[in-house]
């Protein structure tokens, strides 16, 4: 659930990401094309992806000990989130 949470603020707060209707993707409120802003924001958006790449990795290695009860909750879990902080949302912004 912290992963999908994570990728929700990303997306939505420091990104500025908003759903649209006409393409069914992510639109940024504040910036179009590259990355513009304030070395703040970009060190904040750098660091929110380096956890975020961290936690990913740390449930890759979780599920790769093969332990099924280990999988089935990294599943619950990724699917539960999902629907807790992402449903509303037209796309996802990134895979699991």
């Amino acid at each position: 659930m912290l992963h999908e949470f994570l990728s929700f603020v990303k997306s939505r707060f420091v990104l500025g990401l908003k759903p649209t209707e006409e393409d069914g993707g992510f639109r940024s409120s504040h910036h179009k094309g590259a990355v513009q802003g304030s070395f703040s924001r970009r060190a904040l958006e750098s660091l929110m992806f380096g956890v975020i790449v961290g936690i990913r990795y740390l449930l890759m290695l979780a599920s790769m000990s093969f332990n099924g009860g280990v999988f089935i909750a990294i599943v619950l879990g990724l699917t539960l989130g999902h629907f807790l902080f992402r449903s509303s949302d037209i796309a996802g912004s990134d895979c699991a």
